[in-house]
């Protein structure tokens, strides 16, 4: 047995002992950190509580049902109140239910509950012990009354909006405060009784949905339709206390899982790195530090004492002793460290090439934009009236800017859903050749001002092959459109259609300046866009990046042959 296959046999029995010890630590402290973070969940909001574990907190002494004093505490907190019903219906358990509900319930009024959630109740079918109960879970707030009785006093439009004694009583009793406020929000009246009652904030008002039982003051509104006025209600929370538990602060029993999970997680992991450092120290740690000068972007094996000699090497150039059962993982990361300098060189080229790209589409956007805003604003001015000539002169300016931004955007558009396959296609069989002499004879005619001469030579028999008609047009047309932009009025440019065997090609060809070799290299490059004879540079610089994605995504190839000051030959090949 090798060195290497005893290493590896080695490692897998240590790891997966390791790996098992780490499990099964791991799987104690999440089942104690899963445990309280439900009780946490419960606390925060009483009606998010599992069944399972509302369940394991109920039991049944002598027949008699009994809930857990947490469960008790996390409902009191929320201002809640909690019933256990049986399966006949009878109320078994009660914790601070309001005045008015009843003590068993019928079948109809169980499916009426459940089928009207407006009271903000919630429902848990229990199985404890072998028995059936139903657990229903309901909030009550202090404000409850006080919004009742201004629905009852106000809720019918009044102009004057007069607090009623009623009203007064009840805000008393509550040491709450009183504002209404009409449809402008502006306040129309108020009655205060708790002078250490600020006005409500619309802040205050929407952040005390969240987590209400935490805050320190109850808030509770009501809006009247008829009369277009808003009501809001503000008292001191009877229920707040300084450290109750609240979402921001950290449960003492988590922290304590965490904790001793970590501790030991870590004192495991300490043991192993002890055992592993002393007998594979020096090349882990050589390999280590390694890594992190790759993460660091320093792609070179570190040195040893001899500066001019990388740590894994004898002053001959062979491996130390040491480092050879590790001779496999050396040699990929001096293969990885000879990629990762070649990557960022090309990154870099890319990142510039991007740069440019960016610079010349906000260009392009920022042109039309500008023409837009500026007829926008000359129809908006008063100060002159514009003929009807006029204005359908700057409709047609602003339609065709924004046409120009739309194809913009649809070009990065497409070459994203094309990268994501998520362009979808729509083939039908037809024949290339009269396909292409449409396509190339449709070119001309818009063209025609470009002042150069098109040809267009296909096969005499059919060449039958299933495509995307759009998709398809849009490779011919962006070939031809690069050939008449970037070439001189007077370029002669071809379109050749030739039946192979087994395939067939379509040849874009032309006699103009062709294209230097780094030019060649990029030009399917995403990023990049060339520059014509003009130096005119608009366009997204997607247009054959795009072309060469839905050739392929026509099963088919495209190359490119190209001599400076002769032409350029685009070549497609499609097998069929």
């Amino acid at each position: 047995m090798s060195v290497t296959q005893h290493l590896i046999i080695k490692f897998i029995v240590q790891i997966v002992m390791a790996l098992s010890f780490l499990i099964f630590f791991s799987v104690i402290g999440l089942l104690i950190l899963a445990f309280s973070i439900i009780e946490q969940d419960a606390k925060e909001d009483f009606s998010k509580t599992p069944g399972d574990f509302l369940q394991q907190s109920i039991k049944l002494n002598d027949g008699k049902v009994s809930v857990n004093e947490n469960i008790k505490e996390s409902i009191l907190k929320q201002d809640g109140w909690l019933q256990i019903i049986d399966k006949k219906g009878e109320v078994q358990f009660s914790l601070n239910t309001p005045q008015g509900l009843p003590s068993a319930y019928s079948k109809q009024q169980i499916i009426e509950m459940t089928s009207n959630q407006t009271n903000k109740r919630t429902f848990w079918s229990l199985d404890i012990e072998n028995q059936s109960f139903i657990a229903l879970f309901g909030s009550k707030r202090s404000l409850d009354e006080i919004i009742r009785v201004v629905r009852e006093q106000m809720g019918k439009s009044d102009e004057k909006q007069l607090v009623t004694e009623q009203i007064k009583k009840v805000l008393s009793k509550e040491k709450a405060n009183l504002y209404i406020y009409d449809d402008q929000s502006e306040l129309l009246r108020k009655f205060v009784t708790n002078e250490n009652l600020a006005e409500p904030s619309l802040f205050q008002i929407v952040d005390f949905q969240d987590s209400y039982w935490e805050k320190t003051e109850n808030i509770a509104t009501y809006y009247n339709k008829e009369s277009d006025t808003s009501y809001v209600v503000i008292a001191p929370n009877k229920n707040y206390e300084e450290h109750m538990f609240s979402s921001i602060n950290i449960n003492q029993t988590v922290l304590r899982g965490l904790v001793i999970t970590l501790i030991v997680m870590l004192l495991i992991l300490f043991m192993i790195s002890w055992w592993y450092a002393q007998k594979f120290g020096k090349p882990i740690i050589h390999i280590i530090h390694w890594l992190q000068s790759l993460a660091k972007g320093v792609y070179e094996e570190p040195l040893g004492k001899r500066r001019d000699l990388a740590y894994s090497l004898k002053t001959n150039g062979n491996l130390k002793s040491s480092f050879k059962p590790f001779k496999e993982v050396i040699n990929s990361l001096k293969k990885l460290t000879n990629m990762l300098k070649e990557s960022e060189l090309q990154q870099k080229k890319i990142q510039q090439t991007r740069e440019e790209w960016i610079s010349g589409l906000s260009h392009d956007l920022k042109t039309p934009l500008s023409t837009i805003y500026g007829y926008a604003v000359m129809l908006n001015s008063s100060d002159y009236n514009w003929t009807e000539d006029e204005v359908r002169d700057f409709y047609l300016s602003i339609e065709q800017n924004a046409s120009y931004m739309s194809d913009l955007i649809e070009d990065i558009n497409l070459t994203y859903r094309i990268k994501n396959n998520a362009l979808p296609m729509y083939r039908e069989e037809v024949d290339i050749n009269d396909f292409i002499k449409e396509v190339v004879n449709q070119f001309f005619r818009t063209n025609v001002e470009k002042h150069h001469f098109y040809t267009v030579d296909v096969e005499d028999n059919p060449i039958f092959y299933k495509i995307d008609k759009k998709y398809f047009k849009r490779i011919i047309v962006n070939l031809l459109s690069n050939a008449a932009k970037y070439n001189l009025e007077g370029t002669s440019i071809g379109v050749i259609v030739k039946q192979g065997k087994g395939c067939f090609s379509i040849h874009v060809q032309d006699n103009g300046i062709g294209m230097d070799e780094y030019t060649k290299q990029n030009l399917f490059n995403r990023y990049y866009r060339g520059t014509s004879v003009k130096e005119d540079t608009d366009g997204t610089g997607l247009g054959l990046a795009i072309t060469k994605q839905l050739v392929e995504y026509h099963n088919g190839t495209i190359e490119v042959e190209t001599e400076e000051n002769k032409g350029t030959k685009i070549t497609l090949l499609f097998l069929n």
